[in-house]
């Protein structure tokens, strides 16, 4: 390749780059890679939160206390398990390892938690979650405060509802959410506006049995 050739090369390269076309590339590239990079790091710092919480996991001690939280004694929770009341003994002392169709038993059963199950402290939700959690109740409770407001299309406008009680019902349908649903306005409003008909229900029964109290004094 001579001077005049490499030069063109050059130039072509150089043309290249400054497009806007390039340069759009070039910037959704960074931010994949930058994306990428908090990920890692959120996800680094949460199995670190985990291994921590995880320190002392103890299933034998996990054991003895799925047993005292049902208030049983050990013949009756080994009976309850279909096992002997030596082979519980073991369990809960360390003597011989948990097998896991035991532990799947117990959590099958679903009145327990995973963390009481395991011996390990309760593990709060990720960071994340959690911030996503609190931004969805925002939106519903302000969707709920506009639902309850004075708008001739709504149909509890007529109702006042407590400032208190449209957190309480925001914050529990944020909590029940889906992660893997999607947030969009359209489900929100739908969602506000199912639990504004429920408010407006409950505040309806909650007057017909004052009423009735009254009544009947």
């Amino acid at each position: 390749m001579d001077r005049s050739q490499f030069l063109d090369q050059f130039n072509r390269e150089a043309r290249r780059e400054r497009s806007p076309q390039h340069r759009a590339a070039r910037i959704k590239r960074d931010n994949a890679r930058a994306n990428q990079a908090v990920a890692e790091r959120i996800r680094f710092k949460r199995t670190q939160q985990l291994r921590a919480s995880r320190k002392n996991l103890c299933i034998a001690q996990g054991l003895r206390k799925c047993r005292e939280l049902r208030g049983m004694s050990r013949d009756e929770f080994a009976q309850a398990m279909g096992i002997t009341r030596r082979a519980l003994y073991n369990y809960e002392t360390g003597l011989r390892s948990v097998p896991g169709e035991l532990i799947e038993k117990i959590a099958k059963n679903g009145d327990l938690e995973l963390h009481d199950i395991l011996g390990t402290k309760f593990e709060n939700p990720p960071t994340e979650r959690r911030k996503s959690d609190a931004t969805l109740a925002i939106r519903i409770y302000k969707n709920l405060k506009f639902e309850f407001a004075e708008a001739s299309n709504s149909e509890v406008s007529h109702i006042s509802a407590d400032d208190t009680d449209m957190q309480r019902v925001a914050a529990d349908a944020a909590a029940a959410w889906s992660h893997t649903a999607k947030v969009t306005e359209k489900s929100i409003a739908k969602l506000t506006k199912r639990l504004a008909a429920q408010l407006a229900d409950d505040y309806a029964l909650t007057d017909l049995a004052n009423s009735w109290h009254l009544e009947n004094d």
